[in-house]
């Protein structure tokens, strides 16, 4: 049979109401003879919540304690989410994301996915299980519990998609697709059908609230189509997939990002510090501009970093 990776956003499992009826869709996948794997976040404003928690009782919290903290968030929402399938009488079975054998760098809060070894997840489907999964997780060389940051949840659904050679690999959240911009803030906003893996990277790399950039990586390098879908409204959807270079002329997009911050360096033997430092905590940097020479009156060097970095 044929594997099918869904990830659910917090939105798309807020609830226990909402979590019934994405059991309801998983069942009806798994009967038209499809294995299934669901990816899921943590419901709601869950994450941030636990956030606040942490903060109330320290500002500068430990890195490493605060994956421990966030990583809960997603296991509340695949246990339930099988106790819902299990009411159906769907076999599940539910992982975090170190059971499922996704392994990470040892960068806490902002983790990268190293490799995914699904060994435990394939023998659940071979049983014809249901396998449910923490989003957002894993687990370092050193056996931390890491979490991946911004957009996690999306690339723990890709990268298990590739490791365990889905047929597809199904994003569902309160969108159905990919837009010309934000339609929030622009409802005239065009729906994309399709686009190519190379723009959503660069939609993604320059601060649009889409697919992960590392997920999208993930799946062009296996070349999984991935598909972007509404969880309560079927309809449209936008699939993300190799496009010839003819197709991808002209102008595709707007992409905007808030909260963002553009550090200048005036000294040119500290721009040198400064650029190890953010390799070394991974934190990336957009548009490096230089003005002058090393040494000059008027040197001065500038580039934008996320603030929440």
């Amino acid at each position: 049979m044929s594997i099918i990776v869904q990830k659910y956003g917090g939105s798309s499992v807020a609830d226990v109401e909402k979590l019934k009826k994405i059991s309801e869709m998983i069942a009806a996948v798994q009967n038209t003879g499809n294995n299934v794997v669901a990816v899921v976040s943590a419901m709601g404003k869950t994450t941030n919540s636990l956030i606040e928690m942490a903060k109330e009782i320290s500002n500068n919290p430990s890195r490493r304690e605060l994956d421990m903290l966030l990583s809960t968030g997603e296991r509340t929402t695949m246990a339930l989410l099988c106790i819902a399938l299990n009411e159906l009488g769907v076999e599940a079975i539910s992982l975090t994301g170190s059971q499922a054998g996704i392994i990470t760098n040892d960068h806490h809060n902002d983790a990268r996915v190293i490799e995914v070894r699904p060994i435990r997840v394939q023998d659940e489907l071979d049983k014809g299980k249901v396998v449910v999964i923490g989003g957002f997780q894993g687990v370092s060389y050193k056996r931390d519990i890491t979490t991946l940051g911004r957009g996690g949840s999306d690339t723990s659904a890709v990268a298990l998609a590739a490791a365990l050679n889905a047929k597809r690999c199904e994003i569902y959240s309160d969108v159905d697709g990919v837009y010309t911009t934000d339609p929030n803030i622009l409802k005239e906003a065009n729906h994309l059908p399709e686009i190519s893996y190379q723009q959503i990277q660069e939609m993604a790399e320059a601060g649009a609230k889409v697919l992960n950039a590392q997920a999208v990586q993930f799946a062009k390098e296996a070349k999984i189509a991935l598909y972007a879908r509404s969880t309560f409204n079927s309809g449209k959807e936008t699939i993300i997939k190799n496009i010839s270079k003819k197709e991808l002329a002209g102008v595709l997009a707007v992409v905007y990002e808030k909260e963002i911050i553009r550090v200048y360096v005036h000294d040119a033997e500290k721009i040198g510090w400064v650029l190890n430092f953010l390799e070394e905590n991974q934190i990336a940097i957009k548009e490096f501009q230089q003005t002058g020479l090393a040494g000059d009156k008027g040197y001065k060097c500038s580039f934008i970093v996320s603030a929440t970095n």
